[in-house]
C-alpha cells in the first residue's frame, strides 16, 4: 500500500438476538501492522510526537518539568573500536543536555557534553581503552553500516535510576543496571536509530527482540505534597489522572510516586497500629514505674521527713519535694531512654542515614521520600517507538510513528 491510501472493507453482520436499532450498536475498527503492534482504533487522531506528548504534560497543573528519554537495548558485541568488541549487551540512550543537567546521578567523569557527540559508560570505557575525542562503532539492526559516535565524555551512569529502572511487568523499579552504554543525542536516535529499527520490523521474516522506547519523565512539584503520605498520594492521583487525559489510548502510565505512596501509607497505618498496641502499654508501663520508683524514693527518705516536719515542715512542703524529686527522675529517664533509642537506631540505620533524613519528607508518623528516590519523576510515560505512547510519571509507551504501512497487517471489527 501507498501512503494515504484508503482501503474499503465490505462485511456483513449476522445478529444471533433481536437488536431493537442498529445504529445504537456503535460498530468500531481497529487496525494492526508489523509496524504498528499494538490495535489501534481506526480514524482516530495521529499519535502525538514526543515534542507534543512533552510539551503538553509539561503544563499540567503540579508538573515542574517534562523531560523526553529514549532508549533501544542492542544485542552483545554491538558496542565496537577497531578490533575491540566487548561481548556483553549493550544499551543506547537518547537524551539532550538538559537532562543531564537535571539528573545529578548522570556524572561525566572526563571529557564534557558536546552537541553532535556521544557519552560513554566508564565501564565500555575501561573495556574499550578508550578516552575523550575516540570515536565507538555501535551496530544497529536495519544499518548497513555501524553507526559512528564520537565519544566527548565518559560518564558515572552506576547509580542512574532513571536509567535503569525496569519499565517491564514483574521487574518494574528494580534496579537493571547495563554496564556497556552509549548516549546520543535525542537527534540522532530519532532520525537514525529509530527509522533504523522501522526498517527492520516492516521487513517479513523477521522477529526483533526489543524495539526502541521513547517516553517522557514527569517530574511533579514537590512542595504542595503533604507530609501525611495517604494526603500526597491522593494529590498525586490526581496529576496521574490529568496525564492520562493527555493522550487517551496512547500512552500507558507508570505511576512509580504513587506505587511508592502507597507502601509509605500502608506503612504509616502500621505503625498507627504498632503505637497502639506497644506505645499505650509501654506508657502505662512507665507510669507504673515511675509511681514505684517515686514510693521507693519515699520510704527510703522517711527518715529525712521525720527530721524536717520536727524542724516546721509541713504536709504541703514535703509532698512537693516528693513531686520534685520524682519530676526529675522521670526527665533524667526519658532523655536516657530517647538517647538509648537514637543509639540503636544509628546502630542500625547508620548514623548517615539518620543524619541525611530531610525534615521536609518527615511526618510524625513517617519518613517517606517522593519519587526522586524511585526514578527522576513523580510520573512517566513511556511508549514503545512503533506502537502507542506510555507515561512513567506518571511514563509514555508509543507505538512506531505512523509512516508508510509495509508488511502484513491485521484489523479487528467489532
Amino acid at each position: 500500500m501507498r501512503p494515504n491510501s484508503k482501503v474499503t472493507l465490505a462485511y456483513d453482520v449476522v445478529a444471533d438476538a433481536a437488536i431493537e436499532s442498529v445504529p445504537s450498536l456503535g460498530p468500531s475498527a481497529s487496525f494492526s501492522s508489523r509496524e504498528i503492534g499494538m490495535p489501534v482504533k481506526a480514524n482516530t487522531s495521529e499519535p502525538l510526537s514526543l515534542e507534543e506528548l512533552t510539551s503538553q504534560l509539561g503544563q499540567i497543573p503540579g508538573v515542574a518539568r517534562a523531560e523526553p528519554l529514549s532508549f533501544v537495548d542492542l544485542d552483545p558485541g554491538s558496542l565496537s573500536m577497531g578490533a575491540t568488541r566487548p561481548p556483553e549487551a549493550a544499551r543506547v540512550f537518547g537524551l539532550d543536555k538538559r537532562y543531564l543537567e537535571q539528573d545529578p546521578s548522570i556524572r561525566i567523569v572526563d571529557g564534557s557534553y558536546e552537541p553532535g557527540a556521544g557519552l560513554l559508560s566508564a565501564e565500555a570505557a575501561r573495556s574499550l581503552s578508550l578516552s575523550p575525542g575516540d570515536a565507538v562503532q555501535v551496530r544497529v539492526p536495519g544499518l548497513s553500516q555501524p553507526l559512528s559516535v564520537r565519544i566527548s565524555g565518559i560518564t558515572d551512569v552506576s547509580r542512574a535510576k532513571s536509567l535503569f529502572y525496569s519499565r517491564e511487568g514483574k521487574q518494574l523499579e528494580q534496579f537493571v543496571y547495563v554496564r556497556n552504554t552509549v548516549i546520543v543525542g535525542p537527534e540522532v536516535f530519532a532520525n537514525t536509530i529509530v527509522p533504523a529499527f522501522q526498517n527492520v520490523a516492516t521487513a517479513p521474516g523477521t522477529i526483533l527482540r526489543n524495539q526502541p522506547i521513547l517516553e517522557v519523565d514527569v517530574f511533579m512539584v514537590r512542595e504542595p505534597l503533604d507530609a501525611d503520605p495517604a494526603t500526597a498520594l491522593a494529590q498525586t492521583k490526581t496529576v496521574a489522572g490529568a496525564v492520562n487525559t493527555v493522550a487517551p489510548g496512547q500512552d500507558v502510565l507508570i505511576d512509580n510516586i504513587s506505587n511508592a505512596l502507597e507502601v509509605a501509607s500502608e506503612d504509616a497505618r502500621t505503625a498507627k497500629r504498632m503505637f497502639v498496641f506497644l506505645g499505650l502499654p509501654g506508657v502505662l508501663l512507665a507510669a507504673i514505674l515511675t509511681s514505684y520508683a517515686g514510693g521507693v524514693l519515699a520510704s527510703a527518705l522517711r527518715r529525712e521527713q521525720a527530721i524536717l516536719r520536727i524542724r516546721g515542715a509541713n504536709r504541703h512542703h514535703l509532698l512537693r519535694m516528693h513531686a520534685l524529686r520524682t519530676l526529675i527522675l522521670a526527665v533524667v529517664g526519658s532523655v536516657l531512654g530517647v538517647a538509648l533509642g537514637l543509639a540503636s537506631a544509628a546502630a542500625v540505620l547508620s548514623a548517615d542515614a539518620l543524619a541525611s533524613a530531610s525534615p521536609s519528607a518527615c511526618s510524625p508518623r513517617l519518613c517517606w521520600a517522593p519519587a526522586q528516590d524511585f526514578s527522576p519523576l513523580a510520573s512517566r510515560s513511556t511508549r514503545q517507538a512503533g506502537a502507542p505512547s506510555t507515561v512513567r510519571s506518571a511514563t509514555s509507551e508509543r507505538n512506531w510513528p505512523h509512516g508508510p504501512h509495509s508488511g502484513d497487517s491485521s484489523g479487528s471489527i467489532s
